[in-house]
């Protein structure tokens, strides 16, 4: 009887484990048309990286453009950018 309750509890765990919150594919269109919505929510964009003249990377796509903010290393040019989306005002 106790190796049936421990196999369902670790069976169980797994399956919490696994459940996470997925990351949304979008742009910058919709993430500034619908901000309160991907707030603090993890994104997934693909656009044009650019180091500005102010030391502040942009985002393009669409001739649309938003702020990021990195941890090391940024590379310039066409990227996919993961990370969570702040809407900050």
């Amino acid at each position: 009887m106790r190796k049936l309750l421990l196999v369902a509890l670790l069976a169980g765990g797994t399956a919490f484990a696994q459940t996470g919150v997925a990351r949304r594919a979008t742009n910058i269109a919709a993430l500034l048309a619908h901000s309160e919505f991907f707030h603090n929510r993890p994104v997934v964009v693909i656009g044009d990286m650019k180091l500005m003249d102010s030391g502040e990377y942009r985002l393009t796509t669409d001739n649309l453009s938003m702020r990021v903010l990195n941890k090391g290393n940024t590379p310039e040019g066409s990227v996919e950018v993961r990370g969570d989306f702040w809407d900050l005002g």
